[in-house]
């Protein structure tokens, strides 16, 4: 999210394959789904969202949209490194080539989970001039500001949410229940509304 409100579409992490009924919930269509065996976030999945907010940051950046060009024209390539004919192109090379100049950065303010610190992560930032910077270690409770100002009041609006399921004799809470609750119960966060 930017500090103007713009922020990329919702990434959701499951332990299990995505379904059509995980579709069937009144979300942005942009919300993005994925696998994990652990059901937790991976240094791939750092990669996978990484790509995401490449093209989201470039589309939302008032200074890439002054520029005229699209994400393939100004990088040479897809968010995937892909050229205009398919080929994959040398991401490291082309972006030590541009002159500093010419090169439009952005920020982004990342905890320190492992994943994160992935080479492979930062190979890819630095070819599509994206700057990272790390929140300082135990402080992310206090200073993240999603953490202070969205997730805590998701998390609190969940838990009832919970509760209220319980208290009504429901004692399962599927993946789908928790989507059709994720707009219900935090509309800042998988909505553009």
């Amino acid at each position: 999210m930017s500090a103007l409100g713009e922020r990329v579409p919702l990434y959701c992490i499951f332990k299990t394959d995505p379904t059509e009924e995980f579709l069937d919930n009144d979300l942005d269509p942009e919300v993005r789904f994925a696998k994990s065996a652990t059901a937790f976030s991976s240094a791939q999945h750092t990669l996978d969202w990484m790509k995401l907010f490449n093209v989201e940051s470039f589309k939302l950046s008032l200074t890439f949209r002054a520029t005229g060009y699209s994400f393939k024209e100004w990088f040479g390539c897809d968010e995937h490194g892909r050229t205009w004919n398919n080929n994959l192109h040398d991401l490291t090379a082309d972006a030590g080539a541009r002159q500093v100049h010419k090169r439009l950065f952005r920020v982004l303010l990342i905890d320190g989970f492992s994943g994160h610190c992935d080479p492979r992560v930062h190979e890819y930032c630095e070819a599509f001039d994206i700057l990272i910077q790390a929140f300082p270690p135990h402080g992310t409770a206090h200073m993240q500001p999603l953490d202070v100002g969205v997730f805590s009041a998701f998390k609190a609006q969940h838990q009832k949410t919970l509760r209220e399921y319980v208290q009504a004799g429901n004692y399962t809470f599927t993946r789908v229940d928790f989507l059709r609750g994720l707009k219900v119960s935090c509309p800042l966060i998988a909505s553009y509304d």
